[in-house]
């Protein structure tokens, strides 16, 4: 391995996991090894999207994408156990997946941005919906006409939930099983930098441009929290339940 781009470890603790490339710039290695001892587990053709350990598998999983397919692998002795072919809608290899969202039990992943997001299932390969935002002429012209993009997706912790951001300073709330849109958050002025669910899934944060940090339950669509920053710029908010709920 000529570079190695990031490291990570799998979710019981036992493997780190290294992507990287080899001696021909565009393609892509993931490589297993012992986090005991170091030794190297497996050398994986391709660039690992996902790391951890699926409710249907009873050992760590790892998904690399390669050729416009996705492989999966047993994590603790890198055997491939499937291979699908992989959704894209332009590229046909890694780079696609480095804006990609991809959920915590590694089922579903949300990819790209703009007018609409692709949701798709890991296990087949296939479209499941793409997410749009519901469209507002009333805030088409307040905007000037600016076109309506969705962008910085978020998984609720349990990989139910979608959250995502748009254009016109909302959060929209969707199923991560159908992609129905479930609510619209609205409440910001000004371009929200970023979104995070609570532990427990049950709040969500949004930090704002506008001086805000507000706090929504995610079943209801209701603002329970707006916490002003006065003269400065909210560009962060914590997952945590505690600071969510303070």
């Amino acid at each position: 391995m000529r570079e190695i781009s990031s490291a990570r470890f799998t979710t019981d603790g036992q493997f780190i996991v290294t992507i990287g490339k080899t001696g021909d710039q565009d393609t892509q290695v993931t490589k297993i090894w012992d986090a005991a001892n170091g030794h190297l587990r497996a050398s994986l053709a391709g660039y690992a999207v996902y790391v951890g350990s699926r409710a249907s598998d009873l050992f760590p999983t790892v998904i690399t994408v390669n050729d416009r397919e996705l492989k999966v692998w047993n994590g603790s002795r890198g055997e491939l156990t499937k291979t699908v072919s992989a959704f894209t809608r332009v590229h046909s290899d890694w780079r696609f997946y480095l804006d990609s969202v991809i959920s915590p039990d590694g089922e579903r992943i949300v990819t790209s941005r703009g007018k609409s997001m692709a949701l798709w299932n890991t296990d087949t390969g296939g479209v499941v919906a793409y997410l749009r935002a519901a469209e507002d002429r009333n805030l088409f012209r307040l905007y000037g006409g600016r076109t309506l993009e969705i962008y910085e997706a978020r998984f609720a912790p349990d990989s139910r939930t979608i959250a995502t951001i748009d254009s016109y300073n909302r959060i929209e709330i969707w199923d991560a099983t159908t992609g129905q849109l479930r609510s619209t958050l609205n409440g910001h002025l000004d371009s929200i930098y970023n979104i995070e669910f609570s532990d427990d899934g049950r709040l969500i944060g949004s930090a704002s441009r506008d001086g805000t940090a507000r706090v929504w339950d995610v079943s209801t669509g209701q603002l329970k929290h707006n916490l002003r920053a006065e003269n400065q710029v909210s560009r962060r908010i914590s997952e945590s339940d505690e600071a969510l709920e303070s």
